[in-house]
């Protein structure tokens, strides 16, 4: 006859063999866990310690690389655009490191600078009397700032080559640009090469006249080069996603690599070739060919 005791006592040996199960399951799975565990990170301190040694071999050869081409670059560069007529538009915002890099780049090439426009920030067209000052500037009717920023890039983009200089020194009186060039006053003269370099400016100033003024320079028959610091580009990656321009572009250009390129990339398209140096995006090659001029 089956009792209640009996019952209890069946119960309580089913539980007490579920609890040594699980506690000798427990210990066995946490056991080879543990060893798991010890071979994982046994590992990844040996692929560790592998990776450690290829950045000190990566950081090694990067130093050497830096120094070829910084002792390299002088001997590429001097004498490559000697007499070439330059100008250099930038933005207030422009790296001072990179504006340096291009100068300086473009005076050991032995180019002419011709002037350097500094384009203000003010032509983000926020306020209404940088808009009023603008249209003024522009001989211009318009009071909406889309409009008005694509009549200031077509003027400014034949200003530079001194097809229209009056209307930088009406922009100059608005404080819309600084440092206005001196361009040749006799028209038969070649017109000058154009290096535009990106800054960290408005949204606005890039898309409406960054971006636009690279892009309408390199549709037509101006020799230009846009460039830009590091390889984050702001003004760069949006002109290299077009196809059909006939532009350079260098992006870190405070390198020594990126000053190389420019020199170089500049007596390309001087010559009709054009193309996208260095390592950011949409970047065809690092270094302009042999046969580039």
């Amino acid at each position: 006859m089956i009792t209640f005791r009996y019952h209890v006592v069946t119960l309580v040996a089913v539980f007490m063999a579920i609890g040594v199960g699980v506690l000798f399951g427990a210990t066995f799975i946490d056991q080879s866990i543990v060893d798991s565990l010890r071979s994982t990170q046994a590992r990844l301190g040996d692929r560790n310690e592998e990776l450690r040694g290829r950045i000190v071999d990566l950081e090694d050869e990067n130093e050497d690389l830096q120094t070829f081409t910084g002792s390299t670059r002088d001997l590429v560069v001097r004498g490559s655009l000697q007499d070439v007529a330059v100008v250099v538009v930038s933005f207030e915002s422009t790296p001072g490191e990179a504006l340096d890099a291009v100068r300086d780049t473009l005076n050991l090439a032995g180019a002419r600078l011709d002037g350097q426009l500094t384009l203000s920030d003010r032509l983000d067209l926020k306020s209404e009397d940088n808009r009023d000052k603008l249209a003024t500037a522009l001989g211009s009717s318009n009071s909406d700032a889309v409009r008005l920023s694509q009549e200031a890039v077509a003027q400014l983009a034949t200003a530079v080559v001194g097809q229209n200089p009056e209307v930088l020194s009406r922009l100059l009186e608005a404080e819309l640009i600084a440092a206005p060039i001196a361009l040749p006053a006799d028209p038969s003269e070649q017109p000058p090469a154009v290096v535009l370099v990106g800054g960290d400016t408005s949204r606005e100033v890039n898309d409406r006249i960054a971006v636009p003024l690279a892009k309408l320079l390199g549709a037509g028959s101006t020799v230009a080069v846009a460039a830009e610091s590091g390889i984050d580009l702001r003004l760069l990656k949006p002109v290299r996603e077009e196809s059909d321009l006939r532009i350079v572009t260098v992006d870190s250009v405070e390198t020594a690599l990126g000053q190389s390129s420019l020199a170089i990339g500049l007596k390309g398209a001087l010559a009709g070739q054009f193309g996208h140096y260095g390592r950011g995006a949409g970047a065809t090659t690092a270094l302009p060919g042999a046969n580039a001029g």
